[in-house]
């Protein structure tokens, strides 16, 4: 969103802050995100996802941490569930990390056509050992909960663009 965007501008522009996106795919908002000043660099976390072990998973995510990528990374934001691996990449690397998650789903059955049934516990444990995790709705933080074992848990209700609904509600009809 442009409030979005506009917040990583100015957060970037602090003294001694830098912000980098990190991606395992190229997608639609690399323009968006370059247009902000933000640079974006590709990784290639294919090898978490198609690990059909415990033991390969750990070894993809060994690799992984290795990439220059994470060289003067000093925080690991990440956006949904589905960036279980940087999390654990942060671990790897001793670096705190935060996980925003979004999705409302239990861990297992979400995962369950992303990942081999053996590495269905990694996403769990990374929800575990994350910094942080922040959630947008005290919903979805009780989907959860069974896994707030060190009270890393915050509820953060700053994604609703207010604004915009109001103003799309008033400019549109009601069908």
């Amino acid at each position: 969103s442009p409030r979005r965007r506009t917040s990583c501008r100015l957060t970037a522009a602090q003294p001694g802050v830098s912000i980098r996106v990190v991606s395992p795919e190229d997608g639609p908002l690399r323009a968006r995100f370059e247009q902000a000043g933000l640079p974006v660099q590709l990784v290639d976390a294919a090898p978490v996802f198609a690990a059909a072990t415990p033991a390969a998973q750990s070894a993809a995510l060994a690799t992984l941490a290795q990439d220059p990528a994470w060289a003067d990374t000093d925080l690991f934001i990440c956006n949904t569930m589905v960036t279980f691996w940087a999390v654990q990449v942060a671990r790897r690397l001793d670096r705190p990390s935060v996980l925003y998650i979004h999705e409302s789903m239990a861990v297992r059955k979400f995962f369950s056509v992303l990942l081999p049934a053996a590495t269905l516990d990694a996403p769990a444990a990374a929800i575990r050992e994350a910094t942080r995790v922040v959630f947008t709705a005290e919903a979805t933080r009780k989907v959860f909960e069974d896994l707030d074992a060190d009270d890393n848990f915050r509820s953060l209700k700053s994604w609703v663009d207010i604004d915009r609904i109001e103003a799309f509600c008033a400019a549109s009809d009601k069908r």
